[in-house]
């Protein structure tokens, strides 16, 4: 758990670090800024992989989660950060790990999340004639389907 400690050393003061399991640590980051560095010290300086990036859609926010193995210790970290409504933004990371490409790409596409200094911020799973400024992931409303009954 050498790697593990040293993240913990390194970010105790910007990250709230949980431990849930042997296996899973999830880094709960306040200022989204600072993604971007505790990413990046994972991948390149940590040597971790990187898995994916998933999006959750919440009331006032966007919940990103960067999620890193780091293999050697059978740990899965998860870099969490809420992006803000109504025009989230974050800076890629695609500087540092070329392989989140993709999956920034797909995000921005699905939920509208700009990812800044992305190199590439093309269409890559919607037709050409989608209409812009639509995003499928998106909410329309929060209301559950027995409140938007109880309403009417």
């Amino acid at each position: 758990m050498i790697q593990l400690e040293m993240l913990k050393e390194r970010y105790a003061d910007i990250a709230d670090i949980q431990e849930r399991s042997r296996r899973r640590v999830f880094m709960m980051v306040p200022v989204k800024d600072s993604v971007h560095e505790i990413v990046s010290y994972l991948f390149r300086d940590l040597g971790a992989r990187f898995s994916t990036i998933t999006s959750i859609e919440q009331r006032g926010h966007y919940e990103l989660m960067y999620h890193m193995n780091l293999d050697s210790e059978g740990v899965t970290v998860s870099v969490c950060v809420e992006v803000k409504k109504p025009e989230p933004s974050i800076r890629s990371v695609t500087d540092a790990i070329e392989g989140a490409e993709w999956v920034e790409r797909e995000i921005h596409e699905m939920f509208g999340i700009d990812f800044e200094g992305h190199p590439h911020l093309k269409r890559l799973l919607l037709p050409d004639d989608w209409p812009d400024g639509q995003y499928p992931y998106r909410k329309k409303s929060f209301d559950s389907e027995r409140e938007v009954k109880e309403k009417d």
